[in-house]
């Protein structure tokens, strides 16, 4: 899991209140006309279209679920780097990324109520066609790194079937089948002509989509600062366990929340890790806990992650004033269920995306299973009134080749306080 640099969330977060106070004093909120000429100017793969429901979706994630955003925006520090490393290696616009955030709102384990799980919000049908392990203990929809990989594939196939990205959007909504039924009937290729000839919610998914990419690119001119997750999420340690692992006793036996350890190792839907028949399973716990458990439960030759970096003298558990407890994730997740739950009923009309059947998808899909091994990139965050090519000069490094590795096509779209990554 992604650990941000403490020092750089605490610059981040000092940088975003002093711009938010400078903003307040001056009365600098932007207009409606402004937003909408941002919305225009931004770049994209998709065809951004401005109209009354792009803007209401903008509307609502500015003043009606402001807390649940910068929410959001914590985790996307968490988890963005891995995410984007993924779509990077597999040629899909960085820009994806975003259905992860209006399909789960970036709750590994969240779950609909039609069985849709992860991130990437997978049916049980899909997540084993494309080779994800579900069975009594595991579910692998909730591997972030695998889940991930499987949402990319899927996405390349749906692309070179449609050869649009706004389409690929819309299909990954409501299946290929569906779009392609509403192609036939219509005549239209055009997400925004097809639009209303598809099913509701996905007729709102693309101003979802939108909005999202539009709050994460300009989040600190509208008086929203991320909330960062707890040092307990983010600085963490990983150690192999060939036993079986009681989240609730390990819980209560470090004074650790069930909810942190569900949420470091979300793949295990019973709170349980069995016993290894064979090889061993991998367990991450916050990083000063690992120490007491390695004491009570294993050995310090089993840690993966290296020694020094559990006992790390010089690190302190700081209090961070905007932090998700977990009390907090667990109404988060109860309160996106319920979201995420809405018209996903078959008998309401709107699709519940499990209708990855398509032959000619299985054939696409052997063909992407393989991956190169992503690159180690080092992560570093933009100043103020810094530009990605005062960095590209600093380092000598080409500043076509951040944008490239970075997934952005212009650099007047990266904001201040901004993770990129460096060869």
């Amino acid at each position: 899991m992604f650990k941000l640099n403490q020092l750089h969330r605490r610059m981040i977060s000092i940088g975003t209140t002093l711009v938010l106070a400078i903003q307040i004093l001056l009365g600098s909120s932007p207009s409606q006309a402004e937003i909408e000429k941002r919305l225009t100017s931004m770049s994209s793969h998709i065809n951004v279209q401005i109209n009354e429901d792009v803007l209401e979706q903008v509307d609502v994630l500015i003043n009606r679920r402001k807390r649940e955003v910068e929410t959001i925006l914590g985790r996307t520090y968490m988890f963005f780097p891995q995410i984007e490393s993924t779509l990077a290696t597999k040629g899909v616009p960085d820009e994806m990324k975003y259905i992860a955030v209006i399909e789960s709102s970036l709750i590994p384990f969240i779950e609909s109520r039609q069985g849709a799980k992860g991130m990437w919000q997978f049916m049980k049908g899909t997540g084993e066609l494309y080779g994800l392990n579900v069975d009594k203990y595991v579910d692998e929809r909730c591997d972030i790194e695998k889940s991930t990989v499987k949402a990319a594939a899927y996405l390349k196939a749906l692309y070179r079937k449609y050869n649009d990205w706004n389409l690929v959007l819309a299909a990954y909504n409501c299946g290929d089948g569906t779009v392609d039924r509403a192609i036939k009937k219509t005549g239209l290729t055009d997400y925004w002509s097809l639009r209303k000839h598809l099913p509701k919610e996905t007729q709102n998914y693309l101003p979802r989509f939108i909005a999202a990419m539009y709050i994460d690119r300009y989040y600190y001119d509208h008086d929203i600062s991320p909330r960062f997750a707890s040092d307990l999420l983010t600085k963490t340690s990983t150690v192999k366990v060939f036993d079986k692992v009681d989240f609730k006793k390990i819980g209560k036996e470090l004074d650790l929340d069930i909810d942190y350890i569900r949420f470091l190792n979300p793949i295990w839907h019973k709170n349980v890790i069995p016993k290894a028949d064979s090889g061993y399973y991998q367990l991450i716990l916050p990083r000063h806990k690992m120490l007491a458990y390695v004491e009570r439960f294993s050995a310090f030759e089993n840690l993966i992650t290296p020694i020094d970096e559990v006992l790390n003298p010089d690190e302190e558990m700081l209090a961070v004033t905007t932090e998700t407890t977990p009390e907090e994730v667990a109404i988060e997740t109860r309160k996106t269920i319920a979201i995420l739950a809405l018209g996903r009923k078959k008998k309401s009309g709107v699709a519940v995306r499990d209708s990855f059947k398509d032959e000619l998808m299985r054939t696409n899909l052997k063909t992407d299973m393989t991956f190169a091994a992503p690159q180690e990139y080092e992560l570093y965050t933009l100043k103020r009134k810094e530009s990605i090519a005062d960095v590209a000069n600093r380092r000598n490094i080409p500043i076509a080749e951040i944008l490239e590795i970075n997934g952005i096509r212009d650099e007047r779209d990266i904001n201040p306080g901004s993770i990129i990554k460096l060869k």
